[in-house]
């Protein structure tokens, strides 16, 4: 598979990142014994290049999954805060946030 770019999520924008070092990296890596990686003699990277493409993939993986998790909680609080409200809420009170909250969803989904 052949990675050209890469989506991120930041303040809750998703942005495209172009990844023009990792269009370097061979679609196949040999493993030695020792786990090392090596690349062929046709010009493609050599171990040290190719771990450092993954470590700065591994890097990205992890800034991403902490933003995921930071977005997860927050969710959530909203998501608690909101059946809070509405368990406490009157009958009127309840209509009106019934409406609010589907124009939030359909907010939510068009992001």
């Amino acid at each position: 598979m052949h990675w050209e770019q890469v989506l991120r999520l930041e303040n809750g924008k998703t942005e495209q990142l172009e990844m023009s070092g990792l269009a370097q990296i061979p679609q196949a890596v040999s493993c030695g014994e020792d786990g090392s990686f090596s690349g062929g003699d046709d010009g493609t990277p050599g171990p040290q290049r190719t771990k450092q493409a993954i470590a700065q993939l591994q890097q990205k993986i992890l800034k991403l999954t902490e933003q995921i998790k930071i977005e997860q909680t927050a969710r959530d609080s909203n998501v608690a805060e909101y059946l809070k409200l509405a368990n406490n809420a009157d009958k009127q009170q309840s209509a009106h946030i019934k409406q609010v909250s589907i124009v939030l969803e359909s907010e939510c989904l068009s992001f």
